[in-house]
């Protein structure tokens, strides 16, 4: 079921089987609590639209479509994320880029023990909980472009986690089994962010990650299938600090904020 053009979305008998429904790309501004009703769902789309957190019926949706497992929500106008959504547990996707993320309320992920991909990049994020260590099977999480100044100690937990993106940060430091725990992480990438190179060589696990991303890096070359070959020779972060991290009273640039352009 895929719907275009729409201000405001109803859903019309004839559908209640439906396995996935698209109404992404749509101005709409709220959620009818009739969707919550399509039991029969394993993926929901209403990513680019106009969503905000008043709009969107979370414990119906989190109880009425429990068969989730691609719920896509990026791009909308959300602010804060419910603990509810842990009730989702079959969900292996979940998208919440480009939103306005400020809050991800305790136990949200507790549930999420299938999550493979988590997108939470470009929001105003200044911590993960502890409940993402929960999310045991992650493969791929990007949180770029928040303004995140640590990461939660159980991440180290993820050991099937390949690809962490946390770009355009306040990083000074990572967990500090990070890459002793996350034992199949061949991508790390927290480039613009106050940690460097020198410091993820001197972490616990870097030479083991290290010969993992190298390998990946030359199966890629090998097999022609790197479009940016700088990625293939980067260890995941900056050489040298960037100016704007020494700059100001609090080292994290002149506003304090270590973001360029801090939103």
């Amino acid at each position: 079921m895929t719907i275009a053009g729409l201000t405001a979305c109803c859903c019309s008998t004839g559908v209640d089987n439906a396995r996935a429904a698209d109404i992404s790309h749509n101005r709409l501004i709220s959620l009818p609590q009739t969707l919550c009703n399509l039991s029969s769902l394993s993926s929901l789309n209403v990513s680019h639209n106009h969503l905000q957190d008043s709009g969107i019926p979370w414990q119906k949706l989190c109880t009425g479509l429990n068969q989730l497992t691609s719920l896509l929500l990026g791009h909308n106008q959300l602010q804060a994320l419910p603990a509810c959504l842990s009730l989702l547990s079959r969900l292996v996707q979940l998208g919440l880029q480009s939103n306005s993320l400020r809050q991800i309320q305790a136990g949200a992920f507790k549930g999420l023990g299938q999550l493979e991909v988590l997108q939470l990049q470009d929001n105003e994020l200044e911590q993960l909980h502890e409940s993402l260590g929960c999310c045991t099977r992650l493969v791929a999480l990007n949180a770029s472009s928040n303004s995140l100044s640590s990461l939660p100690d159980s991440l180290c937990s993820a050991a099937k986690l390949q690809v962490l993106v946390v770009n355009n940060n306040r990083l000074t430091s990572l967990p500090s089994q990070l890459l002793v725990g996350c034992s199949s992480l061949t991508t790390l990438s927290a480039h613009n962010n106050p940690i460097t190179v020198k410091y993820l060589r001197n972490a616990p696990g870097y030479e083991g990650y290290e010969a993992r991303r190298q390998a990946q890096a030359s199966k890629q070359i090998e097999g022609r299938v790197m479009t940016d070959l700088s990625k293939a020779f980067s260890e995941g972060a900056d050489v040298e600090q960037w100016q704007r991290w020494a700059a100001g009273p609090t080292g994290l640039g002149s506003d304090g904020s270590g973001r360029a352009g801090h939103r």
